[in-house]
């Protein structure tokens, strides 16, 4: 599939989890299929999109179709999701003494891992729901 078919698909992906959550319509996507690796909280991970809250911006890296619609459910839960966690753990850790930014540290990563769980199994949900 080419860039642009593959870009026009997301869009409408986006469209139904808009309609499907009554949420989002600020929300833009950005397709740039590439490979790239990330540190997540010290280990290298492979990046497939990422929510940029700044522009409200979903961008997917993943190449293949179903890759990146499942990277665009899974960004869109990062949006949906955003005002629950936002900056919580930074804002703690520039109020805390140094002594216990190790704590916080520690706080961001086990958060981090649960909210990545939840939104694997609003994916996965919606995967399933889009396929019936």
């Amino acid at each position: 599939m080419q860039k642009s078919e593959i870009e026009a698909e997301l869009w409408k992906e986006l469209d139904a989890l808009i309609e499907a959550f009554g949420m989002g319509k600020e929300v833009s996507i950005s397709y740039e299929p590439k490979d790239r690796i990330e540190d997540f909280y010290g280990e290298d991970r492979y990046c497939g999109g990422e929510y940029r809250e700044d522009t409200k911006t979903i961008v997917v890296h993943r190449k293949t179709l179903e890759g990146a619609k499942e990277t665009l459910a899974h960004e869109f839960f990062e949006y949906l999701l955003e005002p629950l966690y936002g900056d919580q753990v930074d804002s703690f850790n520039i109020i805390v003494p140094d002594i216990l930014k190790a704590y916080g540290k520690a706080f961001s990563k086990i958060q981090y891992r649960k909210k990545e769980q939840i939104i694997a199994l609003l994916t996965r949900d919606w995967k399933r729901r889009r396929k019936k």
